[in-house]
């Protein structure tokens, strides 16, 4: 196998296939911990005292700074798609005990509808029994309550189907806890958006590609995140309801969320930046970045 000799290479090397491989030995030792790299230390001397005498150092150590910022990027950005894991999961479980309800809803109803009709009793004492008996064991009060999409008003009822729309949406409030949940994860899904600018941002400033495979996994991952979110897919397609239905509701409607309504029904919309927050992501960004290295 002939080997390579890198330092006289170096010499007649571009300088774009010089920063790749110095990057590319980075990226090595950092996936394996330092067991593995692509370059000796020597090779690796060479490279770089060749830049610095041809003068490319400066254009070298300008895209070290901006792989330097990725770096710190990577982790805000693993930080932010977590946090949104974590908020999803917590909307999830409320939607999920609006579907559970509806079982055990049945359930119950059954069981209680049985135990009253015993003795051959009339309709109406059937009736009455089964009042008496959710009242006794708290079925309303407690076991099922806030279990709902919508919770009704003072005195009022609940919907009978979870995907529903209340007959008088003005007198209906969506469940608070969808409302708070849902605004703490477009919250949380804004910020990842906003990582991924960034990124974005730093990577066309180099003229090269320098990012590991971990992040570019990340990167694609937070952005199937981001668009399963928008689209209120795959375990989130119950809100759909508030979605597609966002326009019946008036602005006299109950929300402990004012922007619930307007945001659900138009998410990608709401995640996109306007110009001044992508200058402001900007500026972020090149403020980070030393001086001294341009």
């Amino acid at each position: 196998m002939v080997q390579l000799d890198l330092k006289k290479l170096s010499k007649g090397m571009h300088i774009r296939d010089k920063m790749r491989l110095l990057f590319e030995d980075m990226n090595r030792q950092a996936e394996t911990q330092g067991k593995e790299s692509i370059l000796t230390p020597q090779e690796r001397d060479a490279i770089v005292d060749d830049a610095r005498k041809s003068g490319e150092i400066r254009e070298i150590r300008r895209v070290n700074e901006l792989y330097r910022t990725a770096m710190f990027l990577d982790l805000d950005m693993e930080i932010a798609e977590r946090n949104l894991l974590l908020a999803i999961s917590q909307l999830e479980k409320t939607l999920m005990g609006v579907v559970l309800k509806g079982a055990t809803e049945d359930a119950v109803s059954e069981i209680f509808y049985d135990m009253a009709s015993q003795n051959n009793a009339s309709p109406e004492t059937v009736e009455a029994s089964v009042s008496e008996l959710r009242k006794k064991y708290k079925i309303d009060s407690v076991i099922l309550k806030g279990f709902d999409l919508f919770n009704p008003p003072a005195d009022g009822e609940a919907t009978e189907q979870a995907e529903e729309l209340p007959a008088d949406p003005d007198n209906f409030e969506p469940n608070p806890e969808i409302q708070t949940s849902f605004m703490l994860a477009f919250q949380i899904a804004k910020k990842l958006k906003g990582k991924l600018y960034e990124m974005s941002y730093v990577t066309e400033k180099a003229p090269i590609d320098f990012l590991p495979k971990s992040i570019k996994q990340l990167i694609q991952n937070s952005e199937e995140l981001l668009t399963m979110f928008c689209a209120l897919d795959e375990s989130l397609r119950l809100l759909r309801v508030f979605r597609d239905h966002a326009a019946d509701f008036t602005s006299d409607a109950m929300l402990v969320e004012p922007k619930f309504l307007e945001t659900i029904q138009d998410i990608p919309t709401h995640m996109e930046f306007t110009a001044e927050e992508k200058n402001a992501l900007e500026k972020k960004i090149d403020d980070s970045l030393r001086d001294d290295v341009y």
